[in-house]
C-alpha cells in the first residue's frame, strides 16, 4: 500500500467511526455539556465538519459551510456562545458532512502523486495535502473519542472505540448508518 492508499484509508476509518459515533444518539442529549468545560456533541460533530469543509476547500477554492457556522464551530469558541443554545439544525449540519465528505474522497482518490505533496498557500503550517489528510484522520478520531465518552455519561455504552478496519466491514457499516439517518434525521431539526 503507498501513501496515498494508506492515508485515504485511515481517513475512510475515521470517517465511518465519527459517524458511527452518532448513531442511535438520543436527540435530546445532543446539546448537553457534561461539565461547564466540555463540549456538545453538537458541537464536536460541527467543528469536524468545519475542518472537512476547510480541507475540501484548500482543493476547491470554496466552502459550503456558511461563515457563521465557520465561527460558531472555531476552534476556541467562548463556551457562552456554546451554551445559549445550538443556533443550527444538526440534521442539515449532518447533510452537509455527507455531501463534503463525498466530495472531498472523491477529489483525493484523483490526486496525482505531485498533488498530495503540494502545500497550499493557505495553510498557516508547511504541510501538504498527503499531510492534511492525515491530520484530519486524527482529529476525527480525537473527537470521535469524545463524543463516544459523552454517550457513556449520558446514555450508557453504545459504540466501540475504533471499527471499519476492514474495507468490507466500513461498507457494511456505512450502510447501518445510512439507514438509521434516513430513518431518523427529522429528530435531529
Amino acid at each position: 500500500m503507498n501513501r496515498k492508499e494508506l492515508a485515504i484509508e485511515l481517513l475512510e476509518i475515521a470517517d465511518i467511526n465519527l459517524l458511527m459515533s452518532i448513531k442511535g444518539l438520543n436527540p435530546k442529549n445532543l446539546t448537553k455539556q457534561i461539565h461547564h468545560e466540555t463540549n456538545p456533541i453538537s458541537w464536536i460533530f460541527g467543528h469536524c465538519v468545519r475542518h472537512m469543509d476547510f480541507n475540501l476547500s484548500l482543493l476547491t477554492g470554496t466552502r459550503k459551510m456558511s461563515q457563521e457556522q465557520h465561527e460558531y464551530f472555531s476552534l476556541g469558541v467562548d463556551k457562552e456562545i456554546i451554551r445559549k443554545g445550538f443556533p443550527f439544525s444538526f440534521k442539515e449540519i449532518v447533510e452537509i458532512y455527507l455531501e463534503l465528505s463525498r466530495i472531498y474522497f472523491d477529489k483525493i482518490n484523483n490526486l496525482s502523486t505531485n498533488e498530495l505533496n503540494s502545500i497550499p498557500s493557505e495553510l498557516s503550517k508547511a504541510e501538504t495535502i498527503l499531510e492534511t489528510i492525515y491530520r484530519i484522520s486524527l482529529h476525527y478520531m480525537s473527537h470521535q473519542g469524545q463524543i463516544v465518552m459523552i454517550r457513556v455519561a449520558l446514555e450508557g455504552p453504545n459504540w466501540i472505540f475504533v471499527g471499519g478496519i476492514l474495507s468490507s466491514k466500513r461498507d457494511e457499516l456505512m450502510r447501518e448508518w445510512l439507514k438509521w439517518w434516513e430513518k431518523n434525521k427529522r429528530d435531529f431539526n
